[in-house]
């Protein structure tokens, strides 16, 4: 998932109004009983709380992704960004309330303004927060399932979540800072009210994008036939590394992109039996034994070619308890214990020499 797609679902997330009302709601019972500082320490513990809670909820979620088969996962994905691409419509054209609309169910709400009213300290929203957070749930599950999805064969998932909690609450932070500076949380909730129809509009319209553009990289990264000759690439458009793989390649070599979501795959696995579905894996296939390459720098990572610089690399490398290959006293790249070469700048160029020798098949 590239940080635009993920950026889109996390706006949906952040601008749904049940989200709003619910801080909102809360800060107007912490007002009554406290000041501006109380409620300014209540909303930014009750924002961090929420997340860290679904940080939690985000990699226990990815655990369980991992067991779905990548084109099950596929259909999956498309079928919710469907719901919800018509929820928030419904929510717009019909101004539809509750579930239907991807909001709050209503018989929920009465719940949010019964434990809100619990709130008598800052940090009594702690406690409040692990309940308001499950009856969040229900409207603002689904682009953050979609999400998960999406990410679930990335490398540097934590940072992603990390990146994807934090814009869904920024919406929180900014009604903290509001109520602060002396806007009520009545005029928020009045806002939110007469908003909502466009709020629920831009919300249908981002996952209408993200719908159309996760379709257009899937179908551009299956549709291509493999040619004699040429270098398989399995590749996710959610992972930065591979990313930064690509722009590396050289325009005059043939690649056959395999999406990870893919039922080709399965036969890349069935010939690699000890990869693990880690991606990008470069492969030429070879008369003797396929040449292989498992991971690759991000453009931030790539110091000269390796991992974070060539020194950091060779301890990474003895972590691994991988070999490391040296050419005229130089370290190189590092050859795993699964036989494959960990990626970089040097061990790609060893797959460009042996395709340029015409062995790959």
């Amino acid at each position: 998932m590239d940080f635009l797609t993920l950026t889109f679902l996390a706006l949906v997330d952040a601008i749904n109004p049940c989200t709003l009302t619910v801080q909102a709601i809360l800060l107007a019972n912490l007002l009554l009983k406290k000041g501006k500082k109380e409620v300014v320490i209540g909303g930014l513990l009750f924002s961090s709380t929420v997340f860290i809670l679904y940080l939690f909820y985000g990699l226990g979620i990815l655990s369980i992704t991992k067991v779905l088969q990548s084109n099950t996962l596929y259909y999956i994905l498309n079928i919710l960004l469907i719901i919800m691409i018509a929820a928030e419509f419904n929510g717009y054209f019909k101004e539809a309330k509750g579930f239907s609309a991807m909001e709050m169910p209503l018989s929920l709400r009465k719940y949010v303004k019964k434990f809100s009213k619990l709130v008598e300290s800052p940090f009594s929203t702690i406690p409040i927060a692990f309940v308001l957070s499950a009856l969040l749930l229900p409207c603002s599950s689904g682009p953050y399932l979609t999400a998960l999805g999406m990410i679930s064969s990335s490398a540097n998932k934590l940072f992603i979540l990390t990146y994807y909690n934090l814009l869904f609450i920024s919406p929180m932070i900014l009604i903290t800072f509001l109520v602060a500076t002396g806007i009520s949380p009545q005029n928020i909730l009045k806002w939110k009210e007469k908003h909502s129809k466009h709020l629920h509009l831009i919300a249908g319209i981002l996952l209408l994008i993200v719908f159309l553009y996760y379709n257009y990289n899937h179908l551009a990264y299956t549709s291509v036939t493999h040619t004699k000759g040429s270098i398989y690439l399995v590749y996710s458009f959610t992972c930065p590394h591979c990313t930064h793989l690509k722009e590396s390649l050289p325009s005059n070599i043939n690649i056959t992109y395999i999406s990870i979501n893919s039922e080709k795959v399965k036969e890349i696995s069935s010939m690699l039996p000890k990869w693990r579905g880690g991606v990008p894996l470069m492969v030429c296939f070879r008369n003797q034994s396929p040449l292989v390459m498992i991971g690759y720098p991000t453009k931030s990572q790539d110091k000269e070619g390796y991992f974070y610089g060539e020194k950091e690399e060779k301890a990474i490398c003895e972590e691994y308890n991988g070999t490391k290959i040296i050419e005229n006293g130089k370290y190189k790249y590092c050859i795993l214990p699964s036989g494959y070469m960990m990626g970089n700048k040097y061990a790609l160029n060893e797959i460009i020499k042996a395709y340029k020798k015409g062995e790959c098949i």
